[in-house]
């Protein structure tokens, strides 16, 4: 929200959120404008997912897939259709059996595992939560289940040639051990003294995976156009740089510390 109110009035504009497929579900009374009191409502459903005492098993991201659950389902029927999902990227990958509607089974599927992701207390040698829940959606996209991603099956989402390193047409089982190992070590690392908390973590492992030159920061290119970058790049310089980096940093740690209150 910090990051798309580019003028720090409280409110999101449709142009601040730059065309995102959101903004129409968050603006209830259809103003243009994200407001105070519609905000307070996205605020106090993910609140109810962190501060809430979750079921066993459950953990917080249930509560946060629940909020979001509900915001699409507009009619409160128990299920998403295409035209309440508004044509995002990961409905065809949701609704397993092709009929148009992401229904209660469906939902129950992808909530069960972010459950067991979230909710997991990882031992010794096993994957932290981040880790679960990656290992969730490499299930959900991995559609025949030989352990690796194909760009078809990754339905042309523009995070697949940077995970796809050597270039070949498959995110192979090497690649993806990359990229969990980044979310886990983001996802299971305890905030400590000079220590990132870890929305910092998996922002350095998500840092790391899209500056190509190794330079520190991001370019536009290396970005490849991302609706978000414009809103990070503060002073349109076409680069986020170290400042903007530190600060969304910085931003990210805080928001991962404080209270519910807050």
């Amino acid at each position: 929200m910090k990051a798309a109110d580019a003028n720090g009035d409280g409110e999101i504009t449709k142009e601040e959120a730059g065309g995102a497929p959101w903004f129409d579900r968050l603006d209830q009374d259809q103003d243009g404008v994200v407001d105070a009191s519609e905000l307070e409502r996205v605020r106090k459903g993910m609140a109810a997912g962190r501060g809430g005492k979750p079921a066993p098993g459950t953990g917080a991201q249930a509560g946060q897939f629940e909020a979001m659950v509900k915001n699409f389902d507009k009619n409160s029927d128990g299920k998403i259709t295409k035209e309440e999902a508004g044509g995002t990227p990961w409905f065809d990958r949701l609704d397993r059996n092709q009929d148009g509607v992401v229904d209660a089974a469906e939902l129950e599927t992808i909530r069960k595992a972010m459950a067991a992701g979230a909710g997991a207390k990882p031992a010794a040698g096993k994957p932290a939560p981040g880790a679960g829940q990656f290992d969730a959606m490499v299930k959900n996209l991995d559609k025949n289940s030989d352990g690796k991603i194909t760009k078809e099956e990754a339905g042309g989402a523009p995070w697949f040639d940077r995970m796809d390193q050597n270039q070949d047409g498959v995110v192979d089982a090497a690649e993806l051990e990359t990229v969990r190992k980044a979310v886990a070590a983001g996802a299971g690392a305890t905030a400590g003294a000079g220590k990132p908390a870890p929305g910092g973590g998996q922002l350095d492992a998500m840092v790391k995976n899209l500056d190509k030159n190794s330079d520190g920061k991001v370019t536009k290119e290396e970005a490849d156009g991302a609706a978000w970058f414009d809103r990070l790049d503060q002073n349109q310089d076409g680069v986020i740089d170290a400042a903007e980096l530190e600060r969304l940093r910085k931003a990210r740690a805080t928001g991962g510390n404080r209270g519910d209150n807050d």
